[in-house]
């Protein structure tokens, strides 16, 4: 069973090796897989008591950081979706250029 002491120092050392596997899925973005291995990293430490077999740990390793990069794809997604939702109200709630000229020619009168 491995502990954390044991663990990052043997993840650390393919630390290339597993942001290569994300920079590859995430479109070759580097800054990204940097985020998605941070938090795949902490969530090792966090539940380094669940690995059974210490020579399954980078397998272990592997599966986790596939969770993770599922967890960030969706999140970036649900980002997009509020953005672009924010953007559809914004432009609903803008006023219409005619009325506003309307309005304010009615001012100036």
């Amino acid at each position: 069973m491995a502990s954390r002491s044991d663990l990052l120092p043997v993840l650390l050392a393919r630390r290339e090796d597993f942001l290569g596997f994300l920079a590859v899925r995430l479109g070759g973005n580097r800054a990204d897989a940097e985020d998605v291995l941070q938090h795949g990293l902490a969530k090792a430490l966090a539940a380094a008591d669940s690995l059974r077999d210490d020579q399954r740990l980078v397998p272990w390793f592997y599966q986790l950081l596939r969770h993770a990069l599922a967890d960030h794809v969706r999140s970036r997604r649900a980002a997009a979706a509020r953005e672009e939702n924010y953007a559809d109200d914004a432009l609903a709630l803008a006023p219409d250029p005619a009325e506003s000229e309307k309005h304010l020619c009615a001012c100036l009168e």
